[in-house]
């Protein structure tokens, strides 16, 4: 799969669709927090109440959803601001298209999102054996620093 990926936005696309979408990731995540919370709650249930609580409507038009050049949605990118800075607080890949470095386009997605709403600098907090995003972090210019969990910060 190319960089032709397509992006929606939250709004275009609504709640629903990126709650399904996110539910069927979540099963599979490779963060160690999230899979906790997958024992305790239904993956849908994780996603609505995760998208009613974690996003502001003005946060709506920085969460994009991916799809495919032939319409299959292949991941979600969430960017949330605080102050002139935002969080990248949520990203995630659809099983079946893990390994194709889809999440560094989905990290890219999320930068552009950034810039467009005028914040200087993207913060990702990420649990230290997810390998896969560390990397495309990494790939994407975003230096670590350290905490509980990896902080990547790129401005």
């Amino acid at each position: 799969m190319s960089d032709d990926l397509r992006f929606r936005t939250l709004a275009e696309v609504g709640r629903e669709r990126l709650a399904e979408v996110m539910a069927g990731a979540a099963t599979t995540t490779l963060d160690r927090g999230d899979r906790l919370r997958m024992i305790r709650q239904d993956p849908r249930d994780w996603a609505d109440s995760f998208l009613r609580h974690d996003v502001r409507p003005a946060d709506e038009r920085s969460w994009r959803l991916a799809d495919s050049p032939e319409g299959e949605s292949v991941g979600v990118v969430g960017i949330s601001a605080t102050g002139d800075s935002a969080v990248l607080c949520y990203l995630c890949v659809v099983p079946e298209y893990r390994g194709r470095r889809l999440g560094e386009q989905l990290v890219y997605a999320g930068y552009r999102a950034a810039r467009r709403r005028g914040l200087a600098a993207v913060h990702a907090y990420v649990d230290t054996e997810n390998r896969p995003m560390i990397a495309a972090l990494e790939r994407s210019g975003a230096k670590a620093g350290k905490w509980r969990r990896r902080l990547f910060v790129r401005s």
